[in-house]
């Protein structure tokens, strides 16, 4: 299985990584809040890809990337930097790393340069030989939660009061569902606020929420 290696000095934007990428199959073998810290677990860990920050103290991006290539010519090196550091994360890119992503991570694009980068995960190429429906793919996921299925049904009831489209509609798939989403989340998860404790909806949301991050 690939190791991915996250190394940034926020720990919410480590936590967003890694929910996306282990939700896809992928394994985060370490993290690291600094550049100098992420050098030494890149070391030792020998990770497939690195996903690194590039304003952090002690030792920032484009220096961590140069020890890294120094270390590993062929390491796979991604920069993670806000918009208005565009410049610096070109200067990444001619110092050898393979891509550069923009805060807030966007998750189809997380997920395109993994792959592009390390391949898919071996979660993913077991789904990819027997495709399932997102309502099907939900209702495995919300059994393994011990969620009931009056919680499904009021989920699909809000779902369809929200969108206008029932959950087994052929147009909610995983594209309709990463663009459409995250504003779906928030109005159907207070319909439910209605029907059933705000834990409960809350963790049917996150549910729903597995299907595109």
């Amino acid at each position: 299985m690939s190791k991915i290696l996250v190394i940034d000095d926020s720990i919410f934007a480590r936590n967003m990584i890694r929910k996306i990428l282990v939700n896809k199959g992928y394994d985060i073998c370490g993290e690291a809040s600094n550049g100098k810290e992420g050098f030494e677990v890149f070391k030792s860990l020998k990770p497939d890809l690195v996903l690194c920050d590039l304003m952090m103290d002690e030792m920032d991006g484009l220096e961590c990337l140069r020890a890294m290539l120094a270390e590993n010519p062929a390491a796979n090196v991604v920069i993670c930097t806000s918009a208005t550091d565009e410049l610096h994360a070109h200067d990444a890119i001619e110092n050898g790393a393979k891509g550069f992503l923009k805060k807030p991570i966007n998750a189809t694009e997380l997920i395109s340069i993994t792959r592009k980068l390390i391949g898919e995960s071996e979660v993913g190429k077991k789904k990819s030989g027997k495709k399932k429906s997102c309502k099907t793919i939900l209702e495995e996921r919300a059994s393994e939660r011990g969620i009931a299925a009056k919680q499904l049904l009021d989920f699909y009831a809000a779902f369809h009061q929200f969108t206008g489209f029932t959950f087994d509609d052929k147009k909610v798939d995983v594209k309709f569902l990463q663009e459409n989403g995250p504003g779906i989340r928030i109005g159907v998860c207070a319909l439910l606020a209605a029907k059933m404790p705000s834990d409960q909806a809350e963790e049917m949301m996150n549910v729903f929420e597995s299907l595109y991050l």
